[in-house]
């Protein structure tokens, strides 16, 4: 406390502690006056430090205090906190179990993915979410996997509580303890059963259009932005004889008659600029 012995006897608390705020010493004081030992922390602003305070009186009028330095686990305990509240909030589903697999917590956003709640699942293990959609081999190779101390990464389908069926995200990351065994895992769960109904949608529709412009009299042929041949069809092969490999790189502009090729080249490069719907042209071939 930068003071010596010497310089600390025979003086008061406040001329040793400058810094001392007033209900510290009325603390000590009530030790001294009735005897009755006291614990507190005490935060000295001057050192920024935290100590751990066990008063006590050796005799009727007086205190002593022992002080211990507890600043290295009060910044751990806060370090505790703000993990646990960024967990709390997180808005994705994470639960943490033991080596065997028994859930010991779970998130708010795992009880609104699952509609379990912290009471339900705690102390059970994650199989209360199996769907029946994957067989025993893809759960094998999961535990086979974390328990040798690797991450697991895939989607799988899962049932809520009210038994209806979700697709999720998951990884699944070991935690080592001091010995370097694996003690725990963390699982981190995304619903993206959104996601997967937008690309079953997306794969409908594009067999539903292949289906339908593979019979079309017209002949059709598909680009990107950067005018690069993504699809034709088969009565466009047979109008200008040409595969869709050969139509890769602006390969169809070659088919255009020379006369039309760099006007219907700087139509096409004014449509992509200007973002509209839809555009004709007229050309030869």
């Amino acid at each position: 406390f930068r003071s010596t012995r010497n310089q600390a006897v025979g003086k008061s608390v406040r001329e040793v502690f400058p810094q001392i705020e007033e209900y510290w010493i009325d603390a000590y004081g009530k030790v001294a006056l009735t005897g009755v030992p006291a614990r507190f922390d005490n935060y000295l602003e001057a050192l920024d430090k935290h100590f751990e305070v066990v008063a006590f009186s050796p005799k009727r009028g007086q205190f002593a205090a022992i002080f211990s330095d507890i600043t290295e686990r009060k910044h751990g305990e806060e370090r505790l906190r703000l993990q646990s509240t960024a967990l709390q909030a997180a808005a994705n589903g994470i639960a943490i179990t033991d080596r065997s697999g028994v859930i010991l917590w779970v998130n708010p956003a795992f009880t609104k993915l699952t509609g379990y709640s912290a009471a339900e699942v705690i102390g059970q293990n994650p199989r209360i979410l199996k769907s029946g959609k994957h067989n025993e081999g893809f759960y094998r190779e999961l535990w086979q996997t974390v328990t040798s101390g690797q991450v697991w990464r895939g989607d799988m389908v899962n049932r809520r509580k009210d038994g209806s069926l979700y697709n999720e995200e998951m990884t699944v990351t070991p935690v080592r303890d001091e010995q370097g065994e694996v003690a725990h895992f963390i699982a981190i769960k995304q619903d993206i059963t959104h996601r997967k109904e937008t690309e079953r949608s997306l794969r409908e529709s594009e067999e539903t259009f292949r289906s339908l412009s593979a019979s079309s009299p017209l002949g059709i042929y598909l680009t990107d932005t950067q005018g690069r041949c993504t699809y034709v069809n088969p009565r466009c092969r047979e109008i200008f004889g040409f595969s869709l490999m050969e139509s890769m790189d602006f390969g169809w502009a070659d088919f255009i008659h020379p006369d039309d090729r760099a006007a219907m080249l700087q139509a096409w490069a004014d449509y992509v600029k200007s973002g509209k719907g839809e555009y004709s042209y007229e050309l030869r071939a």
